[in-house]
């Protein structure tokens, strides 16, 4: 279980200000959450992880006519 010790103050402290009825697993739930989708977001926009079929010489090489 987590308490409100667990987190940093400065990343959820205006949350439990104005929700102080909020429990702390649902904010740790909602970063899981964040970082999930703007982890994979960051991804493919620095082309690390690009969307689609996986090629053998990465992202960044040039397509081959065929």
């Amino acid at each position: 279980m987590y308490d409100w010790t667990d987190f940093d103050p400065t990343l959820v402290g205006p949350a439990h200000a104005r929700s102080p009825d909020l429990p702390p697993p649902t904010v740790a739930l909602a970063h899981r959450i964040w970082g999930r989708l703007h982890g994979s977001v960051s991804l493919e926009i620095y082309a690390t992880c690009v969307p689609g079929p996986p090629t053998r010489a990465g992202p960044t090489a040039p397509k081959s006519p065929t």
